[in-house]
C-alpha cells in the first residue's frame, strides 16, 4: 500500500508499483468543493479546483488500468463547510465510485492551518456554514452506503470482518464500492 496526494501519481508510476506488487493506493480527496479545497490548502499555488478534481480522476483511471485498488479518503465537517459543499463531494463520489472509500469527520489539531488564529471560527461564520452534529454525520455515512460494493482486492476482507464483529465502534466508516460512470 502507498498513501499520497492524487497529483503525486501518474500512469507510469502506478504501472511500476503494480509490477512491484502494490495492490492498493490511498489518496486524500477530502472534498471537491472549490472554496473548501482553497480554504483547506489542498490546492497548490498554480492549481485550480478543476485541476485538482482532474488529477483525482486521472489517478483513479491510471490505478484501474494498473489493476491497483484505490482507497479514496473523504473528510466531512470542515469548519465553514456548507451543505452544498458536502453535496458536491457526494455527487462526485456517486459518479466516480472508487473501489474503496473512507469517510472521516474533520478533527482539528493544534498547528493545523484551519485551527490557527481563530480561522475555524471565522469560517464557521460564513453564510450557510454549519458544523455537523454527531447524528447528522451518521446520517450522511448511512446515505453514502449506497457506494458499497465488492472490494477489488483482498484489502476489503479486513473491513468485512471488522463489520461482522462490530469493531471500529463507529469511529470510522469505510465502504467498498464498484467503479461506476465517470463525470463528463
Amino acid at each position: 500500500e502507498c498513501e499520497s496526494r492524487p497529483e503525486h501519481f501518474d500512469e507510469t508510476l502506478l504501472r511500476l508499483m503494480a509490477k512491484a506488487g502494490c495492490l492498493t493506493i490511498k489518496i486524500g480527496l477530502e472534498t471537491v468543493d472549490d472554496d473548501m479545497l482553497e480554504l483547506t490548502g489542498r490546492l497548490r499555488s498554480h492549481q485550480t479546483a478543476e485541476d485538482y478534481r482532474d488529477s483525482v480522476l486521472a489517478t483513479l483511471d491510471a490505478a484501474q488500468q494498473a489493476n491497483i485498488a484505490c482507497r479514496v479518503f473523504v473528510m466531512v465537517g470542515f469548519p465553514g463547510e456548507t451543505y452544498s459543499a458536502r453535496a458536491q463531494t457526494r455527487e462526485f463520489l456517486a459518479a466516480v465510485r472508487p473501489s474503496l472509500l473512507s469517510i472521516k469527520p474533520y478533527r482539528g489539531y493544534t498547528g493545523v492551518r484551519l485551527e490557527l488564529d481563530g480561522f475555524s471560527a471565522k469560517l464557521n461564520a460564513r453564510p450557510g456554514a454549519r458544523a455537523l452534529t454527531h447524528n447528522e454525520l451518521h446520517e450522511l455515512q448511512r446515505e453514502w452506503q449506497g457506494f458499497q460494493g465488492d472490494p477489488l482486492t483482498p484489502q476489503g476482507l479486513g473491513n468485512k470482518i471488522a463489520r461482522m464483529f462490530g469493531w471500529n465502534q463507529g469511529r470510522s466508516y469505510q465502504v467498498s464500492a464498484r467503479r461506476g460512470r465517470r463525470l463528463s
